[in-house]
């Protein structure tokens, strides 16, 4: 999602335009930005041979133009990324479209311009946290930023109690500093806790609240003062539909981690079982 269109859906939210009044917008804006092939023809990155062999297999793919032109080596990233730059310099603002369509004044739009910045200064610094976490080492840093609007930042303080067990889970955390531990309680002893392991920075915790409804298992309890990132189950689940690629790296980040960490789970149910075996020989030399 770029920029201009959270500018554009940020007017919409304080009722200062219509959803019409924006789309009416973007089409203007559209229609006066050249396309990623334009512009790379005109820079001579492309000539339409090549641009004819991209589009058949752009046509064959779920990659977009400028993904297939970069992996089959039409096109390098530095040329990608100018390209970009170069649409960018001749997209005329959202802004500046609706004061000439009427649909703001220009003593209005600077001001709600300013405050639109402080907000999304506040969800650049999320993104970046999101940077550092391995769930989303994957993502391109675009959708980044978008999932940073659906990103809570929470603040905890040592012994702070963050998730209680049997709790009902509508929610998952990110870790971006400090250290947790996870605990269960104890069925003879509701004062008493079982230390079960610990989660550290970068990881993630209460992630199958994603796909289902239930109710905590266990109690996440932050061990010294850790910044967390929050997000709701409903939320994230429509980020998932919107963005179906970075919906395939976080499921196989997802999917991984569960395989290994059953392999570890049998590996000390193994050993486990082993030793109660060499117990049993013991026991038995014993009696004979």
């Amino acid at each position: 999602m770029e920029t201009e269109t959270f500018f554009g859906t940020y007017l919409v939210r304080r009722n200062l335009i219509s959803e019409k009044d924006m789309l009416e917008a973007l089409k203007c804006q559209s229609q006066e930005t050249p396309s990623f092939i334009d512009m790379a023809t005109r820079l001579s990155f492309l000539n339409m041979k090549e641009v004819y062999e991209i589009l058949n297999l752009h046509a064959m793919s779920d990659y977009s133009f400028e993904e297939i032109a970069q992996r089959k080596g039409f096109l390098t990233a530095e040329q990608v990324d100018m390209i970009t730059r170069e649409r960018e310099k001749l997209r005329p603002p959202i802004g500046e479209i609706l004061v000439l369509q009427n649909k703001i004044t220009k003593e209005v739009m600077p001001k709600e311009l300013d405050k639109y910045h402080d907000i999304k200064s506040r969800y650049h610094d999320i993104s970046e946290m999101l940077k550092s976490v391995k769930m989303f080492h994957e993502i391109p840093e675009h959708i980044l930023d978008t999932l940073a609007y659906i990103g809570e930042k929470v603040t905890c303080r040592p012994y702070d109690r963050i998730v209680a067990q049997n709790e009902e889970a509508d929610c998952f955390y990110a870790v971006v500093s400090g250290s947790l531990k996870v605990t269960k309680d104890s069925p003879d002893n509701p004062d008493k806790e079982f230390f079960l392991y610990k989660i550290t920075k970068n990881d993630v915790f209460g992630v199958s609240s994603i796909f289902e409804s239930q109710r905590r298992m266990a109690n996440v309890t932050s061990e010294e003062l850790t910044t967390l990132l929050k997000f709701d189950r409903e939320q994230f689940l429509q980020f998932l539909k919107d963005y179906p690629k970075a919906s395939y790296h976080i499921l196989m980040f997802i999917i991984r981690r569960l395989l290994h960490r059953l392999r570890a789970a049998s590996e000390e149910l193994a050993m486990q079982m082993q030793a109660q075996e060499t117990d049993s020989d013991s026991t038995l030399n014993d009696v004979v």
